[in-house]
């Protein structure tokens, strides 16, 4: 068997693991108790009809937070960008100005619908003239992520660039990525109805991740070691 699959294999046997300690998957449509989350961690998200085998779900992206110095964003603050408001539906906006995870499943979804909208990528503070529709995909992109069940891993460790979140963070994309092993046989990929096919951003669509950075990278030795070390300390 490719070494590749069974560090994989090893990986999501960890993700089972972690589901089990936390008490299984959340969505932001079914997480009442907000404080469960962690002040900080490492989140994974998932999506309807995208698996591993058959019936368990696979990771479609991989995050964290405070990975600059002096930062005081928390994994919640964090999750609340990527989720966006919490009006009434037909207000279920958000910014893909503070969330590249937003950013990126509206380029997919205008591209999927065969439309063009300049202003999305545009990222300054003055409003676009397609102020309107703009707003109309962001709302699509809050029911897209908001239906999307995620993980965390509780790590208080201190914020910086060197972080243990940002280790665990890397590693894993770096994993997960088909974009290193594309002209081989990747483990898991995409489904054909994957949204993230209709990514105009390549770093999407050939790693089968809603993530642009570290999917070129490799992993680090004896990375699911530490993940597995730092998993049993979860409580």
């Amino acid at each position: 068997m490719n070494e590749r699959w069974e560090d994989i294999d090893h990986f999501y046997e960890l993700i089972d693991a972690l589901e089990n300690r936390i008490g299984g998957k959340r969505t932001f449509n079914t997480l009442a108790e907000p404080w469960v989350i962690p002040k900080r961690g490492v989140y994974f998200f998932f999506e309807d009809g995208e698996k591993r085998g058959r019936s368990r779900e696979r990771v479609v992206r991989v995050g964290t937070h405070g990975l600059t110095r002096n930062s005081k964003s928390s994994l919640w603050d964090r999750l609340k960008q990527h989720r966006g408001n919490t009006k009434s539906p037909e207000k279920w906006g958000g910014s893909r100005k503070s969330s590249v995870f937003r950013y990126e499943v509206g380029l997919a979804i205008i591209k999927k619908n065969g439309d063009t909208l300049p202003g999305w990528s545009f990222m300054g503070t003055k409003k676009t003239s397609n102020f309107q529709e703009i707003a109309e995909v962001e709302n699509k992109v809050s029911r897209h992520i908001r239906n999307m069940p995620f993980l965390w891993i509780k790590i208080e460790d201190k914020v910086g660039p060197k972080s243990v979140r940002g280790y665990l963070e890397r590693n894993s994309i770096a994993l997960l990525s088909n974009c290193t092993q594309y002209s081989n046989e990747p483990k898991y990929v995409p489904s054909q109805r994957w949204l993230g096919r209709s990514s105009p951003t390549c770093c999407v669509r050939h790693s089968g991740l809603w993530n642009v950075k570290h999917v070129n990278e490799n992993t680090e030795k004896n990375f699911l070691e530490k993940f597995e070390g730092y998993l049993k300390k979860v409580n």
